[in-house]
């Protein structure tokens, strides 16, 4: 539906996207896992292990680390969220890639307009997933009914780096999320003076 709307330049980007994603799968340089196949650390290590064996360098990522299904009984959600941060840092130790993963934003704030950047506390799946990793982008809407409103093509979000081992770099830019084409766009400066005066953003 996207992209059957979508403007004639938007069309050229989502078709390069997807020839230049089909030419790496062709070659071997990408490989695709179901989630609901590879659901879990010890399946993943497996994968990792194979891709590894043939030569190929590797960095992983894993969309919604919180289903990956862990194979030991947890007394409560924060002590199971603790271990799978543990396992998720293993991967990367134990076979020296880095490991890219999307998280779960706390409840109470999916909902809610933001005033100021989400930082790396925002994350649901506890502080020790914050703790391991080396690098935390977060990032939102400003205005959650904006995001609801689907008439609304470009809404407004923030995109912040929270944290950020490797260098000195963080900080926060405004982007627009084009709803038509699923691309994060740059914002002008002028567009973003105006964002954070009309959104009211400390």
């Amino acid at each position: 539906l996207a992209y059957k709307s979508a403007s004639p330049a938007t069309k050229k980007l989502i078709l390069n996207g997807y020839e230049i994603i089909g030419r790496y799968m062709a070659n071997g340089t990408l490989i695709f896992r179901d989630m609901r196949k590879v659901d879990s650390f010890q399946k993943m290590n497996a994968v990792i292990r194979e891709s590894i064996s043939n030569g190929l360098p590797n960095v992983v990522f894993i969309d919604a680390i919180f289903n990956v299904e862990m194979n030991d009984k947890f007394d409560a959600n924060r002590s199971e969220n603790i271990a799978r941060a543990k396992l998720l840092k293993k991967i990367a130790d134990d076979f020296g890639i880095p490991v890219i993963t999307s998280a779960e934003v706390q409840k109470e704030k999916q909902e809610c307009d933001i005033k100021e950047p989400l930082g790396k506390n925002a994350i649901m799946e506890s502080g020790k997933f914050g703790y391991n990793a080396a690098y935390i982008i977060t990032a939102f809407p400003i205005r959650f009914s904006d995001w609801n409103n689907n008439d609304i093509e470009r809404v407004p979000i923030i995109l912040n780096i929270a944290k950020n081992k490797r260098s000195k770099g963080k900080g926060f830019r405004y982007h627009w999320f084009n709803r038509t084409s699923g691309l994060i766009e740059a914002m002008r400066y002028e567009e973003a003076i105006e964002v954070k005066e009309s959104y009211n953003i400390r």
